[in-house]
């Protein structure tokens, strides 16, 4: 399959369209669609989706990457606020005795970097 009828292309195309404004050739949707070939297609959709509501200007792919990871909602790491609500229900609900599960490794290294979830609960 050429890379001008791949699905990452049509994607990008669709994206390119949504910003008359900016000069998107051809040949810089297919040099996209080749460096981003190694996305996923649903990741790719989510993140061309997101520039399209809040972007201004065709994004760069570092820009596009950004936007995967930022739409990412299973892997994306939690806010402060999101994590230190976590912290506070796991303080509530197992106290300094029991051994948390986080949602994120983030959480857990921040508590650690902190003195460790016992002395954390006893501060």
């Amino acid at each position: 399959m050429s890379v001008n009828n791949s699905p990452h292309y049509q994607v990008l195309r669709a994206l390119a369209a949504a910003f008359p404004h900016s000069k998107v050739t051809p040949e810089t949707i297919a040099t996209y669609a080749i460096f981003l070939a190694d996305v996923e297609l649903e990741a790719l959709r989510r993140a061309a989706t997101w520039c399209m509501s809040n972007e201004e200007f065709f994004p760069t792919m570092h820009k596009l990457r950004l936007a995967m990871q930022e739409t990412d909602l299973e892997h994306r790491a939690p806010t402060a606020g999101d994590a230190f609500a976590e912290v506070k229900r796991a303080v509530v609900s197992i106290g300094y005795i029991g051994t948390p599960v986080w949602s994120h490794s983030l959480v857990g290294r921040t508590i650690e970097a902190m003195g460790g979830w016992r002395n954390f609960c006893m501060s």
